[in-house]
């Protein structure tokens, strides 16, 4: 079978089974995501060029390589660590300019949260826990997504607004981020708990490959938070503390295995 018939079989196929058409959505629904996809990996990737390219004992190694192979065949080994440190910055560039679209994109996320707060008091959680957890984190994420926005358009000159003004507001809403992260273990540690009580009530009735892959997804869930503490705290002060290379880490981990998961749904991969 020639490769233009495999194309087209392929194109109908993915016309067909409607992966085509929901990858797009996707991809258009969840921009902040996939932009994070490629900022993230972009950020770490920079960090550990630059150290290499920095790394004065490396320096070291290829020049002593370079002398000892210029004695045996008479070439010496080309020191270029110039070009890595470049590349990193450049790397860090495009990571800057995905963060600043990231959060441009994040300028409508005030209705998306109207939408859930809607939803929540229309449709209570009959566990309090959960219910007040919700409510916790609605508010947590709309004066979150406020304060963003106008230090967005603030950093951006569209308001008049001065650069420690910019910065707090900045931190602040970071904040309240943080405090959204925080509330989600304990959602999560309360769910758990509720879906180990209705197992333990099933019994042997409990279907082993569904409770097996709840727990797979819970413990997912839990590690991608466990990436997002140290992230939101990091951003809730001015200056942050975190170097380069573990916000890279922690932010490429929790993106990883939020958006690769979805991914391989649409692309029937297993």
């Amino acid at each position: 079978m020639s490769s233009s018939s495999k194309l087209e079989q392929l194109a109908v196929k993915l016309a067909q089974d409607g992966r085509l058409s929901e990858a797009n959505k996707f991809i258009k629904g969840s921009a902040d995501m996939n932009a994070a996809l490629i900022g993230y990996p972009a950020l770490l990737a920079s960090a550990i060029l630059r150290a290499v390219g920095g790394s004065s004992k490396l320096k070291l190694i290829l020049v002593i390589l370079s002398f000892k192979l210029k004695q045996k065949t008479g070439k010496s080994l080309p020191i270029r660590l110039n070009g890595l440190i470049a590349l990193g910055n450049r790397l860090k560039t495009l990571y800057s300019h995905l963060s600043d679209i990231r959060t441009f994109i994040r300028l409508w996320g005030s209705l998306d949260y109207a939408e859930w707060a809607v939803s929540s008091l229309n449709n209570k959680n009959p566990d309090k826990v959960l219910r007040y957890v919700d409510y916790g984190q609605i508010v947590a994420c709309m004066l979150y997504q406020v304060l963003e926005n106008i230090a967005y358009v603030g950093s951006h000159g569209i308001i008049a607004m001065s650069t420690p003004v910019e910065n707090r507001l900045w931190s602040v809403s970071c904040i309240m981020w943080a405090i959204h992260v925080q509330l989600d273990f304990i959602k999560f540690i309360r769910e758990r708990q509720l879906r180990k009580k209705l197992e333990a009530e099933q019994g042997e009735k409990a279907d082993a490959d569904a409770i097996k892959l709840a727990d797979k997804e819970w413990l997912r869930m839990v590690l991608v938070n466990c990436c997002y503490t140290p992230l939101s705290i990091h951003w809730s002060f001015e200056t942050g503390f975190l170097p380069d290379f573990l916000v890279g880490a922690f932010g490429t981990f929790a993106v990883i295995n939020k958006a690769v998961p979805k991914w391989k749904s649409l692309l029937g991969c297993k």
